[in-house]
């Protein structure tokens, strides 16, 4: 189910509502929680990097519509108005899918 889901966004070209651009994680995972949530009707707000790791990171305007229980991702209750009220991100850190 999982490929299903990266590869129906890999095939339709899911773009970013900012620049147009193709966003894709390397992380499956992230792909899929992504992908739910702009099915769900979340929207980009941004796409960055957050240095030092985190190479990739992706912030959606509303709040995560459900809770992911999915293996090989973290997932952090921030609540920091000033940054985002949580996170999902590989355990390394270098990508990140946050809301707002």
């Amino acid at each position: 189910m999982y490929q299903e889901i990266v590869d129906d966004l890999v095939e339709t070209r899911c773009s970013s509502a900012i620049s147009g651009e193709l966003i894709l994680f390397e992380s499956d995972e992230l792909n899929m929680i992504f992908q739910a949530e702009l099915e769900k009707g979340n929207e980009v707000v941004e796409e960055t990097s957050w240095p030092p790791k985190c190479k990739k990171l992706v912030i959606l305007k509303n709040r995560f519509q459900i809770s992911y229980e999915i293996d090989n991702v973290d997932y952090r209750k921030i609540q920091d108005p000033h940054y985002w009220d949580s996170e999902y991100s590989t355990y390394d850190k270098t990508e990140c899918l946050v809301c707002k």
